[in-house]
């Protein structure tokens, strides 16, 4: 919800300009799941999990240097786009993962998972956005996603083969 709180506190934004902003998300959201779809069909769905991450990771990035309702339309265009590829491609990474006898409880552990996170955030989020500012808040969020672009970069890399000289 700090999104949207900067959006009202600190731009001023009217609702009519937020709604915009939620519908010009949707329209990239909508192209780019066709995009989404091939780039999977060509590096699987693990590696689209982590580029899409990583449209999302500059989503912060946006926030931190706008300063009117105009920046946030590059910001909406990254949501839509990035998390068009993360609905895609998180399903088609369990379904990789996951042997078939399991697959329905991977799918519900990761239901689960996200929607801890989507009870926690706000819980840890408004605190220090009161305690430090939107900007801070933003940059922790920036510094906690590109560390998750690593670890997604790292458990989806080709593995290395190690071979013995003996």
């Amino acid at each position: 919800p700090l999104y949207a709180l900067y959006q009202v506190d600190v731009l001023h934004i009217s609702s009519t300009q937020i709604a915009n902003l939620a519908n010009f998300a949707s329209l990239w959201s909508i192209m780019a799941s066709f995009w989404w779809g091939r780039f999977m069909d060509r590096v699987g769905a693990p590696r689209t999990v982590l580029f899409s991450i990583i449209c999302v990771t500059l989503i912060p990035l946006v926030y931190l240097s706008a300063h009117t309702w105009y920046g946030l339309l590059f910001a909406a265009a990254l949501m839509g786009i990035g998390f068009a590829g993360v609905e895609l491609s998180y399903m088609g990474s369990i379904l990789t993962y996951a042997n078939r006898e399991r697959t329905a409880q991977y799918q519900s552990l990761n239901s689960l998972l996200l929607g801890v996170r989507g009870v926690l955030a706000p819980l840890i989020g408004l605190p220090l956005m009161k305690a430090f500012g939107y900007q801070t808040v933003f940059w922790i969020a920036l510094v906690i996603m590109i560390l998750g672009c690593f670890m997604q970069h790292l458990a989806t890399r080709p593995a290395r083969t190690v071979t013995s000289k003996t």
